[in-house]
């Protein structure tokens, strides 16, 4: 059966850690908004993750152990 778990990344590596378990077909959630950032008398918006250095997936782990996510890159 398919639970979600949270999983630690690295720092600024959410949208990379995501990838690359979509790679192994791993379905990965990632939420994000949009925020404003503010530099040097300029403003920018950004796409920021919600939950800085985590992401969510959804797997089996009876049928790889955990393998399939702790060893993806990121």
């Amino acid at each position: 059966m398919k639970c979600w778990y949270a999983v630690y990344t690295h720092n600024r590596m959410e949208l990379w850690a995501r990838t690359n378990l979509w790679g192994r077909g791993v379905e990965a959630y990632l939420p994000r908004y949009h925020k404003r950032r503010r530099h040097a008398r300029r403003t920018e918006w950004i796409t920021a993750p919600m939950f800085p250095r985590y992401l969510f997936a959804r797997a089996d782990l009876s049928l790889t152990g955990g393998r399939l996510i702790g060893a993806a890159p990121g």
